[in-house]
């Protein structure tokens, strides 16, 4: 019996042990979910930014005037990580190439956008559901009809 105990207890203490690695060590999945290609409610609108939308009162300020184009966003469980910019042709398509983990401690994140030949200044936003708790650094790669925009990438930090 006393066998049976210290085995029960040592098998208890590794799976406690286990669950309490590092969530660092765990690949964080993104969803791409479809949002109006507007221009956002957000400080400049001039140049490609990212940034991360943690509630529904911030996802109405962000979209002001287009939240009922939104869809339901579970924000107990997740965050929406927006891209959004501007350019001077018509947006045919946005495709996330890669979000990988780099050994650095943070996600290289590769998007890519092809144009139509119709010149229009068009806003463009692209979205991603990820995991709530996620802070990690994000350095950015933006490809526009397969030509880098942001060939070294670009650098996100949050808080």
């Amino acid at each position: 019996m006393i066998k049976l105990g210290r085995l029960l207890f040592i098998a208890i203490m590794s799976c406690m042990i286990a669950s309490s690695c590092s969530d660092d060590d765990i690949d964080v999945k993104i969803t791409p979910i479809n949002v109006p290609q507007v221009p956002l409610n957000i400080e400049d609108t001039k140049k490609e930014e990212l940034f991360l939308v943690d509630n529904e009162a911030e996802l109405n300020q962000v979209f002001a005037g287009h939240a009922k184009e939104l869809p339901q966003i579970d924000f107990k469980n997740f965050k929406l990580l927006l891209i959004h910019g501007s350019l001077i042709k018509q947006v045919k398509d946005i495709t996330l190439d890669s979000f990988t983990k780099v050994d650095k401690g943070c996600y290289d994140m590769l998007v890519s956008i092809k144009t139509d030949d119709k010149d229009a200044k068009c806003y463009w936003t692209a979205a991603y559901l990820v995991p709530q708790d996620f802070k990690t650094p994000i350095c950015l790669f933006l490809s526009i009809d397969n030509k880098y925009q942001l060939p070294q990438g670009k650098w996100f930090y949050f808080k």
